[in-house]
């Protein structure tokens, strides 16, 4: 059997407390593993006249950059973050695809009943097509430890 290695991780975000925690997790087997991050904000593509003035509208305030610098202040330095149009599950899928992604790591918020039916889960369409291992963090933070990882309460 070949040894598994994962060098590159893939964190699609969308700034809430759920994609918080999955960057956590992510920071947390990155550290440990040797592996660098890719941060991924993606949106459905807006009515712009542009893709250029899209692309700005979707992070205005920097989030982007917060992330990164919040990254490096906990002394994680291989990370990247990127924008990108398009319906999120496909593009969660083509970044895995393109950059030779080799985990994803996302969060899930949870959807159930009627809003799950009608919607659907953007994290169970990125697991049916992901050329890759696919770990997702459920939402609930009580769950969680100071250092991201599951506490055994």
């Amino acid at each position: 059997m070949a040894a598994i290695r994962l060098q590159r991780i893939l964190v699609p975000v969308d700034f809430s407390p759920c994609s918080g925690a999955a960057l956590d997790y992510a920071v947390f087997l990155a550290t440990h593993l040797g592996a660098a991050i890719v941060i991924v904000h993606a949106s459905g593509e807006p009515g712009g006249s542009s893709e250029v003035e899209a692309l700005s509208s979707l992070d205005p305030e920097g989030s982007h950059s917060r992330l990164l610098a919040g990254l490096r202040e906990r002394g994680f330095e291989r990370a990247e973050a990127r924008l990108a149009l398009g319906p999120v599950d496909r593009v969660i899928v083509d970044e895995a695809v393109g950059d030779a992604i080799d985990l994803i790591v996302m969060g899930t918020h949870g959807r159930h009943g009627l809003r799950h039916l009608a919607l659907g889960s953007i994290a169970e369409h990125v697991v049916r097509a992901a050329p890759c291992p696919v770990l997702t963090v459920r939402e609930r933070h009580d769950q969680y430890s100071s250092e991201g990882i599951p506490s055994r309460k």
